[in-house]
């Protein structure tokens, strides 16, 4: 069931749910400040790369302080449950906004483009790249300020940003290097804002496709559409601009989000003269700028009694409307001792230890720490000549120090608890796994170690045959890669018959030492799916009953729609055995409304 209360907050509503976690409308106890608290989901809790990724996107927020991104206001943990409070915006997504308006003005797409990516500057100047740029995650305030959020799969500059196997978004709105795991850059979040821009014209995204086969077809060798083929009044400047950043190579593109506001002012100002213009001749702008079902910023909007759940987590209201802008407030004392492991760093908790609660509000000083240190006073400046030769004593000690951890491998211990935290992605650390067995092929979990390499290894090799099945020529796939390929789709769809598909596979191809260098590489690749479609069914498994318990949570906060989602889990689990319980409890609930 869900909370009702987070630390120092009451819950009063659900704004908005997503794949990791839920958002709540909330209250302070003591303030009666109003904000949005985003929760991870309790299936989450004991997962440690969930929790891990929850706490980077806290770590993501506290280093931002911009008008144009959502405010972190405190974060803290609560019977075990991680939380963050943010200012509560109230207003409807751009996803909500086109689904009521259709498309969008072209002028109100450009105030749109200048307010997101003067957001995406100030994050992307602090180390921060979004990865999840999509109208789910812009919200309009009801001061009209276009406003980015949900930063839960966010990467630093300070860190890998290779996501080889591990492709996470939203493959509409990502950039064709992260769509095929490779390295993103700023370069991918101005991508992605270009398809939001297309989208907002042109009420559809520059690709359709029913098939993640036929999109990733589409991001890699089929160039975007022209804007004005769908959209004819759209000005050329604005054309232009899209298609630059809609291409294919990042070098392509607009390099820094900097360069991109520069253009935006660029073609607003030049398209203003022209129109000022075309006004001092007697001229009339183009037809078809005024449209019904063209949304205007000016227009009042009913922000209020939303029913849909925008995905990708988006924060709404759920009732009546507040002008507090008042920041929550740390009442306990001893709150600031029970801080998020430190101000600076939150690292995961260790694995099998309970977690302590705590809970911290941010403060201003605490984004300044996050952002750069602090500067000298005007007092230590006058200091003199003393303090610039400690300061470069210090220094070199430093360094020397830094050099020396730099160069000491990382201990057993360290290595395989970051591997076992992924353990059930092992391709998001593929060379902690290498390094581990470089390093300590002696320890005792050298062959788990391996085992997981291996899975690895076979995830990366079906991901590349994968992606290459349909292209023609020397690309073509042989007769024994399709054959892979089709039975770990398969294996996805249906575990049972996938698994006794690769047994199959398996007892054919393997030959022994006479197998050829191609076939055992798919041979070993079999042997190591095998494996991991037994992690993948617990986890699903474990999902399902997730998802069920959510629907049925659901189902009691809407009325309207309760019987028909009673309905729908009757229907598609009645006959599986590990959700009998939860089926019996929606056929109680279903009679109760009957």
């Amino acid at each position: 069931m869900n909370p009702t209360k987070l630390g120092p907050y009451e819950l009063d509503g659900i704004l908005g749910r997503g794949g990791m976690g839920t958002v709540y409308r909330a209250k302070h106890f003591d303030t009666n400040d109003l904000v949005a608290v985003k929760a991870l989901s309790h299936s989450f809790l004991d997962e440690p790369h969930f929790r891990q990724r929850f706490e980077s996107e806290i770590k993501a927020l506290l280093k931002l302080d911009h008008p144009n991104i959502v405010r972190l206001i405190s974060y803290g943990q609560d019977q075990g449950v991680l939380f963050f409070a943010m200012e509560l915006v109230e207003g409807k997504s751009l996803f909500h906004l086109l689904r009521e308006v259709k498309i969008f003005d072209w002028r109100d797409v450009l105030v749109i483009a200048k307010d997101v990516t003067s957001g995406l500057r100030h994050a992307h100047d602090r180390g921060i790249i979004h990865r999840d740029l999509k109208p789910g995650n812009l919200l309009k305030s009801k001061e009209g300020l276009i406003k980015v959020t949900d930063f839960g799969i966010a990467k630093s500059f300070g860190t890998s940003h290779d996501t080889r196997d591990n492709v996470v978004g939203t493959i509409d709105y990502m950039s064709p290097e992260q769509a095929l795991g490779r390295p993103v850059t700023v370069r991918s979040d101005l991508y992605s804002l270009g398809v939001v821009l297309y989208t907002l014209l042109a009420g559809q995204t520059p690709f359709n496709s029913n098939s993640i086969e036929q999109s990733l077809r589409n991001l890699t060798s089929v160039p975007a559409p022209k804007i004005r083929t769908v959209v004819p009044n759209a000005p050329e400047l604005l054309e232009e601009l899209i298609g630059e950043l809609l291409e294919k190579r990042p070098e392509r593109r607009t390099p820094t989000s900097l360069a991109l506001l520069r253009k935006l002012e660029y073609i607003e100002n030049e398209l203003r003269d022209h129109s000022e213009a075309k006004t001092a001749h007697g001229l009339k702008p183009a037809p078809g700028f005024q449209r019904q079902d063209t949304f205007r910023l000016g227009e009042p909007l009913d922000m209020l009694n939303q029913k849909s759940v925008d995905p990708g987590l988006t924060v709404r209201p759920a009732g009546e409307k507040t002008g507090s802008s008042k920041k929550a407030s740390v009442t306990n004392a001893d709150a600031e001792t029970a801080v998020l492991r430190s101000h600076v760093e939150i690292a995961p908790e260790p694995k099998k230890t309970k977690p302590h609660d705590y809970f911290s509000t941010v403060t201003d000083q605490q984004r300044r720490q996050q952002i750069a240190p602090e500067s000298p006073s005007k007092e230590k400046a006058n200091s003199g000549w003393f303090l610039i030769l400690l300061g470069l004593v210090a220094a070199v000690s430093v360094a020397v120090v830094g050099i020396y951890y730099a160069t000491k491998p990382p201990t057993a211990d360290q290595l395989f608890n970051k591997i076992e935290m992924s353990a059930s992605q092992p391709e998001q650390v593929r060379e902690e796994l290498s390094d581990f067995l470089r390093l300590y092929s002696e320890d005792k979990r050298a062959g788990k170690v391996q085992q997981l390499q291996e899975i690895a290894n076979a995830s990366s090799l079906y991901k590349k045959l994968y992606l290459r099945r349909n292209l023609p020529g020397n690309e073509r796939l042989s007769q024994v890669e399709k054959q892979f390929v089709e039975i770990i789709d398969d294996a996805r769809e249906n575990v049972a018959t996938g698994f006794s598909r690769l047994d199959a596979f398996i007892i054919l191809h393997d030959s022994g030492e006479e197998t050829i260098q191609e076939i055992a590489e798919l041979v070993a690749a079999a042997k190591a799916y095998r494996i991991r479609i037994k992690f993948d069914a617990r986890n699903q498994f474990s999902w399902d009953k997730q998802r069920i318990n959510e629907a049925l949570d659901r189902a009691a906060d809407d009325p309207a729609n309760a019987a028909d989602i009673y309905r729908s889990v009757i229907k598609l689990y009645e006959d599986i055995d590990w959700a009998e319980e939860l089926v019996t409890r929606a056929k109680n609930q279903l009679s109760e409304l009957e």
